[in-house]
């Protein structure tokens, strides 16, 4: 199991790294989100549109933070060598990247973002800091 460790480590950082990237690229497209969610918009100075917008770009910010949480997290070094716990975050930030991507290219609605958020976002920040917070090694 020792040699696991060459192989989550950089798995971790990558996945991590693309779902930094995945979440970035959002930035540059919500508003087919917002108008996917609103077809009857008119202007883009209507309620609803500011509403989503906002509603949008706080989650992605929210999404952002946590993954450079987890990225000091990862560089200091605190859960770095936690085997299980590097495969878990992995997997989850991988699929969570996959599925931000998926959001962006096939323009789902802008209110389905805060689940993709909850789900890779939220649950690995609040296990690493928890994990970072536990002094077991395993």
């Amino acid at each position: 199991m020792d040699d696991s460790k060459h192989i989550l480590v950089p798995a971790k950082f990558l996945s991590l790294a693309f779902h930094l990237i995945a979440t970035t690229m959002l930035f540059f497209g919500y508003n087919d989100n917002i108008t996917s969610a609103y077809p009857t918009l008119t202007t883009y100075s209507d309620s609803l549109y500011v509403g989503g917008r906002v509603s949008f770009l706080a989650a992605n910010s929210l999404t952002i933070i946590g993954l450079f949480v987890e990225f000091i997290i990862l560089f200091v070094g605190i859960n770095l060598f936690k085997e299980r716990l590097s495969f878990v975050m992995a997997s989850v930030h991988f699929f969570g990247c996959i599925l931000y991507t998926s959001f962006g290219f096939w323009q789902w609605q802008f209110s389905t973002i805060w689940a993709l958020w909850a789900v890779f976002s939220l649950f690995p920040l609040v296990v690493e800091i928890v994990a970072a917070c536990h002094p077991s090694n395993k």
